[in-house]
C-alpha cells in the first residue's frame, strides 16, 4: 500500500520502478500494490484515504511518502499538528494491521525552507522509530544528496526526475528485504504525542439527508459530493474536531466558510494550477492549522459550512489557494477528518 503526495501519485513514477524491481527480486511471486495518493496533500489525507479507501485491504508493507508535503503544514515551524497527524497514521494502520511493516519515504524539495522543516522531522521520526518496532524510515533525500549533489535529481522544486527513479526503488528494495529487527513484541505502546489521530473518523457529506449531490469522476477518482451554491451551507454535529475538511478544486471554485467551536475562518478552495489551466480539477483538503491543537480537544460540536463569493476575515492561506476568479461559485465538499472521535456516533443536521 502506498499513501503519500504527487510524487507518489504520479503515472510511471517511482512507485512503477519500485513495483518492477520488486517483481525481478521475487520472480514468480504475486506482487500486488493499491496507491491510495493524493497529489497536493499532506499526512491528514493519508488517515483520510485510509478510512476511506484502504482499510479493506490487508498490506504487507505499507509507505508513508509525506514528508515532502508535509512542509505546508510546519511552515509555523510548530509541529504539533504535524506529530498527532504522522503518529496517528502510524497507530492507526498498525492498529488494523499488527503484523504489517511500515516504511516511511522521506523526499525533499530543493528549497532551502522546506529542508529546514524536514531536518526538524526527521528528529521526529526517529523518535517514532525507537517507539515502533514495525516502523522505519528510508530517507531517499540524504542518498539522493550524497550520491548527486542535486545535480539532476529534480523534475521541478517538488519532484524527483525519472533518472532517479532507479536509485530509488533500489534503496527500497534494499530496506524491505533486510531482515528486520526482534519484532515480537507487537504490542501498541502508548502514544508519544498527546492526543495523536489514531482514532479518527471521516464524515462523507454525500450522506447527509437533503443536500444537493454531485458525483465527481476522473481517471483517478470515483465519489459523491456536495454542491454548496453562494449563501449555502450544510449544518451538522460532529463527534470532535475538525481536523480538515476535503474538496474539489475546479476553475469555479470559491471560498468555504467554516464555523465551529472557535468561530468563523474562512479558506479558499481555488488552487492557483486550476486556475491558470495546469489542472482541470484537484482532490484537496483544508488542514486546520489555526486551531490550537495543544489545548483539550471537544468530543462533539456543531459546525457549518458556507459557500461564499468573497474571501471573509481571517482568511487562512494553504497550498498556493488563490481568491475566485468568477463571482458564479460553488464549493464542491467529499469529507470532513474529524479528530478524535472516540467512537462517538455522528448525527447529522442538514441546513
Amino acid at each position: 500500500m502506498f499513501l503519500g503526495g504527487s510524487n507518489t501519485f504520479v503515472r510511471n513514477g517511482y512507485v512503477a520502478s519500485i513495483l518492477n524491481s520488486i517483481r525481478e527480486k521475487f520472480e514468480g511471486e504475486e506482487i500486488k500494490a493499491n496507491n491510495y495518493s493524493v497529489g497536493i496533500s499532506a499526512c491528514p489525507m493519508g488517515i483520510e484515504q485510509f478510512l476511506l479507501m484502504g482499510k479493506a485491504d490487508n498490506p504487507n508493507i505499507i509507505f508513508i511518502e509525506y514528508a515532502i508535503n508535509d512542509t505546508s503544514i510546519t511552515a509555523t515551524f510548530d509541529y504539533t499538528y504535524w506529530r498527532k497527524s504522522y503518529e496517528g497514521l502510524i497507530r492507526m494502520l498498525l492498529q488494523r494491521w499488527p503484523n504489517t511493516r511500515i516504511f516511511g519515504l522521506v523526499f525533499a524539495s530543493s528549497n532551502s525552507d522546506h529542508r529546514k522543516r524536514i531536518e526538524v522531522m526527521r528528529t521526529m521520526l526517529d523518535e517514532f522509530i525507537a517507539r515502533y518496532n514495525r516502523f522505519k524510515v528510508i530517507d531517499v533525500d540524504t542518498v539522493l544528496r550524497q550520491r548527486y549533489n542535486d545535480v539532476g535529481v529534480y523534475r521541478d522544486v517538488m519532484h524527483y526526475s525519472a533518472s532517479v527513479y532507479p536509485d530509488i526503488a533500489d534503496l527500497v528494495v534494499e530496506a524491505i528485504t533486510t531482515k528486520p529487527a526482534d519484532m515480537d513484541n507487537d504490542v501498541l505502546p502508548p502514544p508519544l504525542t498527546a492526543d495523536p489521530f489514531d482514532d479518527s473518523s471521516v464524515v462523507t457529506l454525500a450522506d447527509i439527508p437533503g443536500q444537493r449531490i454531485q458525483q465527481f469522476r476522473n481517471s483517478s477518482f470515483d465519489f459523491m459530493s456536495v454542491i454548496l451554491e453562494p449563501d449555502e451551507s450544510v449544518t451538522l454535529s460532529i463527534p470532535g474536531e475538525i481536523a480538515a475538511v476535503t474538496f474539489v478544486s475546479s476553475a469555479n471554485s470559491g471560498i468555504l466558510e467554516i464555523t465551529d467551536s472557535g468561530g468563523k475562518n474562512f479558506v479558499s478552495t481555488l488552487h492557483s494550477g486550476v486556475a491558470a489551466g495546469q489542472f482541470n480539477a484537484l482532490i484537496m483538503n483544508a488542514p486546520r492549522l489555526w486551531h490550537d491543537w495543544k489545548s483539550p480537544l471537544l468530543q462533539s460540536q456543531q459546525i457549518t459550512l458556507t459557500c461564499r463569493r468573497k474571501v471573509g476575515t481571517p482568511f487562512r492561506s494553504f497550498f498556493s489557494m488563490i481568491e475566485p476568479t468568477t463571482d458564479a461559485v460553488v464549493v464542491q465538499l467529499r469529507s470532513i477528518l474529524v479528530a478524535n472521535s472516540r467512537g462517538v456516533a455522528v448525527k447529522h443536521n442538514a441546513g
